[in-house]
Parts: C-alpha cells; structure tokens; sequence
C-alpha cells in the first residue's frame, strides 16, 4: 500500500500541471524583488503587439458582434501600445517592440529576467460597478462583455512568467492620455513602491479636467463655493493636448481604478509623474467628477 501511494505522488509530481506550478512555487520563493526591480531600470522593456489569435477567431465565426469587438480590442491595445509605450516609458533605457512570437522565442532562450509591458483583460464581473459609464464596456479580449482591456508589467525569470501589476484603462474608447497614465502607474511598481503622493508646493497647480468627466449639474457656482483654487473643464481634445504636451503648473485629473473595487478621480503630476491629489475614493456610485470630489481635492491638494 506504501508502493501505491509513493508511485501515486510521484505520478501527480511528473504530471505537467503540477509540475509547472511546483516549479512556479520555487521560482516564486527564490525571487529577489531588489534584483528585479534594478534590472527593469537597467535592461530594455519589450512591449509586446498582439496577433488576433485563430483558435479564438474561429470560435467567434458565427457570433458576428463578440467577434469584430475582439478584432477592435487588439486593434486598439496594439494602436495604444504604440503611440504611448516608447516615449511614455521612461523607467528602462530602451523599448523594443516585438511580436508574440518573437517574445516566445526570447522565453525559450531565455536565462535571465525579461521586462515585458503588454495588454490583457480584467475580468468585468470583478471590476467596479462604475465601469459600466456607457451601459456596457467596449473593448473586449475574449468576444463576451465581462472583460476590459488593461495595461499589464510581467517580468520572465528564465520560463516563468510573474505579473508586477496591471493597471485597467477606465472607459470604453480609452484615449491616449489614459494609456499613458497606467504606463506612468506601472513604472513605479516596477520601482518597487507602487503610486507615489508628490507635494504640490505653496501654490496649487491648476486641475485640468475633461469636460466629459463632469456631472450633469455641477456648475461653476456650485464648485467655487467649496474649492477656492484654479481649475479648468476642458474639450477632450485640448485636454489630449495638454496631457502630451506636459504643461507645467498643470495637475491632470482622471478616473482611476482604486483598490477593493473602489474608483475615484486622481490628479496627478508631469513629467515627474506622481499623484498630487485625489477625489472621494470611497465612491462606488458613479464615474464622474461631482461636487464631493472637489471638497476632497481642497483636502488633500496641499498636504
């Protein structure tokens, strides 16, 4: 009986899955994050562009809506990847892109620690409520509408994959200027410390807000009574504009994902990125920027 089950857990040890999560447990308990973290700052990032995978296109060949949202959302990841990764990433002294393939090849060679930045989906169902601005979020990576698109840091110790952080874009039609800021997000949890408060200085900057953040009936009456500081609701393009061009005295607010499923807006800081001040972050009713958040804005500005 003692034969049976050695041979037993020898068979459930040389099983793959097993194994692989065996091997992932040890590779998981021998990580130095130190080591880690100065190898992102001093080896290039791979950003990696999506390839519409056929396995999945054909599974979606009868469902005509599931499958043009999928080839939308790889459009689209790889489209942001590209515009916001190269300059936008300032942590590694290069950004190279590669294929899927290419990254494969580069794994199965690999004997060291590769950086990866790419995108992904974030389960919709465990995504806050306030996620759901437009009834119903756009772009999806598995043809369904229960996953959003997200910027995701992985790290490759020889064949193991380990993700640092993923960091989901909050709307539906994510625009540059929300790519950018998760970049920004994922450079300091490649950094080791996660988002970072900056001080504002004895002058607060002015917040620059899109006006398609903005809560029916908030007014401008309704604001100064509650925040004396400047402020400003503008288009969304100029607000692109603004965001890429690093106007200084500037603090940016966007809608950002918070922990336990919370969102609240954050106001944040260029080129040094860092977080200059934040609205209500235990809202878990609605997306848009209300009177509540200014109040926390006067709170939190010159700490």
């Amino acid at each position: 009986m003692r034969l049976f089950y050695f041979c037993l857990c020898c068979c459930l040890l040389l099983s793959a899955p097993v194994f692989a999560q065996f091997s992932r447990s040890i590779a998981e308990f021998k990580r130095d994050r130190a080591q880690e973290t100065q190898l992102l700052r001093t080896q290039l990032l791979l950003v990696v562009v999506k390839q519409e995978d056929e396995k999945q296109l054909k599974k979606l060949a009868k469902k005509p809506d599931g499958l043009r949202a999928y080839q939308q959302s790889i459009a689209l990841g790889n489209a942001l990847l590209k515009e916001v990764a190269g300059p936008g990433w300032t942590f590694s002294p290069k950004v190279e892109y590669k294929s899927e393939a290419e990254l494969a090849a580069l794994v199965a060679a690999n004997t060291g620690q590769l950086n990866v930045l790419d995108f992904d989906a974030v389960d919709y169902l465990d995504a806050p409520p306030p996620m759901r601005r437009y009834g119903e979020p756009g772009p999806v990576l598995a043809g369904h509408r229960d996953e959003l698109l997200s910027f995701r840091l992985r790290i490759f110790l020889k064949q193991i994959d380990f993700t640092v952080h993923n960091e989901p874009l909050l709307n539906n039609t994510p625009n540059p200027s929300d790519a950018l800021y998760c970049v920004k997000i994922l450079e300091q949890y490649a950094a080791g410390t996660g988002p970072q408060r900056v001080k504002s200085g004895s002058t607060p900057p002015l917040l620059l807000l899109c006006q398609d953040d903005r809560a029916p009936g908030l007014t401008d009456a309704q604001i100064k009574q509650v925040y004396p500081y400047s402020y400003q609701f503008v288009a969304r393009p100029e607000y692109e504009k603004a965001v890429h061009e690093v106007s200084p005295g500037v603090a940016f607010v966007r809608m950002a994902w918070q922990a336990y499923g919370t969102i609240s807006p954050m106001a944040y800081a260029l080129p040094g990125f860092g977080i200059v001040s934040g609205g209500d972050l235990h809202r878990l009713k609605g997306p848009l920027i209300t009177l509540q958040d200014f109040k926390s804005f006067k709170k939190t500005l010159l700490r």
